[in-house]
């Protein structure tokens, strides 16, 4: 995975990740206590998940077309 992609994937999961865990953290713990746990999780669980569409993403730019010999 390229240097830029891997960058996008991580930062965009950090950040979007961590405002709906924190979103889901405050719903699920009715309070404010459940908000930075939230954040956390969510951050690590989005980035995971966009790092793994990444390299699908990756892989499959990188197939040789029907007419390509390589």
């Amino acid at each position: 995975m390229s240097g830029f992609l891997y960058f996008a994937c991580v930062l965009t999961g950090v950040l979007s990740g961590g405002a709906i865990g924190m979103v889901a953290g405050t719903l699920i713990a009715n309070s404010s206590s459940g908000k930075w746990p939230g954040a956390v999780v969510g951050a690590i669980v989005f980035t995971l998940l966009l790092l793994r569409l990444g390299r699908k993403l990756h892989r499959v730019l990188n197939e040789p077309q029907n007419g390509d010999k390589s």
